[in-house]
């Protein structure tokens, strides 16, 4: 009985045991990142503070990098680690004219 090859080369059961992998960990970053902004459009306290401020700032690394997996593109991981970068660092910058100290 000849097995069945995908057009990667893998067999059908490692596609798709990769395939779920990769949606349970974007998931997981999209959901992070979804509550990551409750506390700053629900206007709590607790949203001034530097590390709850930039939570929406950093999770997009999560589902970001699982994209990358999915297309196992090294510089599209590469891309996304310097956007969350710059992003993070504009959040940084923003607290603190928004929240001096």
């Amino acid at each position: 009985m000849a097995s069945v090859v995908t057009v990667s080369g893998r067999f059908p059961d490692a596609e798709a045991s990769l395939l779920s992998s990769f949606l349970v960990v974007f998931s997981l970053g999209a959901v992070l990142y979804l509550l990551s902004w409750v506390p700053a459009l629900a206007d709590l306290e607790v949203a001034r503070r530097m590390p709850v401020y930039l939570l929406p700032h950093i999770t997009p690394v999560v589902w970001l990098l699982a994209l990358a997996w999915m297309g196992r593109s090294w510089l599209f991981a590469a891309a996304s680690l310097v956007f969350v970068g710059l992003h993070t660092s504009h959040g940084v910058l923003a607290h603190r004219v928004l929240q001096p100290s």
